[in-house]
């Protein structure tokens, strides 16, 4: 149920952002640097277990050319399954390609790998991930960008042990 509030929240304000936007020319460029944060939450069923997720990162991109950012960012997972907590912190590398089709709307793709920390029961493991996402910024201002993900990650856990993660992310950019 938590699930569709936010999806229609984010449907909601990304209409709102899109008809409310007079943005300038929002071009990424070769050169410009983009810094931002985005987060999410996840509410799920497994086998009758509930298992919540709540995740923050923040991020820089860097333009290589026109288009074309490569970027790190930090994450922050915090899982709780039937009242166990467990915390995980990565960092990612990635690249993204911005279809700029018009300046209201400006769809993109990109991977990324990366390296979790993640600590359960005072346990930690130390496990990679790769990933693949697409999304879209809607500019609030010449500058300032709204920012929609949705993005797919595998971990590479120990034991035969398969673990992905589907997460809708929203969040703020900034463009320098």
């Amino acid at each position: 149920m938590k699930m569709k509030h936010i999806v229609s929240l984010f449907v909601v304000l990304t209409a709102t952002v899109v008809l409310a936007s007079e943005a300038g020319s929002n071009q990424f460029n070769k050169g410009d640097l983009e810094l931002g944060f985005s987060g999410s939450y996840s509410d799920y069923s497994i086998d009758g277990e509930s298992l919540d997720i709540t995740s923050i990162d923040l991020e820089a991109s860097y333009f290589l050319m026109d288009n074309l950012s490569i970027g790190v960012n930090t994450a922050w997972f915090m899982f709780t399954i039937d009242g166990l907590e467990a915390t995980a912190i990565g960092l990612e590398a990635n690249a993204r390609y911005h279809f700029q089709i018009n300046q209201n709307f400006i769809p993109y793709v990109g991977i990324d790998v990366g390296n979790f920390y993640i600590n359960l029961d005072d346990e930690t493991e130390n496990i990679a991930t790769y990933g693949a996402h697409l999304g879209f910024k809607t500019p609030i201002n010449k500058n300032v960008y709204f920012d929609t993900q949705l993005k797919w990650t595998d971990y590479d856990l120990p034991e035969n042990i398969e673990l992905t993660s589907t997460q809708i992310l929203l969040g703020l950019k900034i463009k320098f």
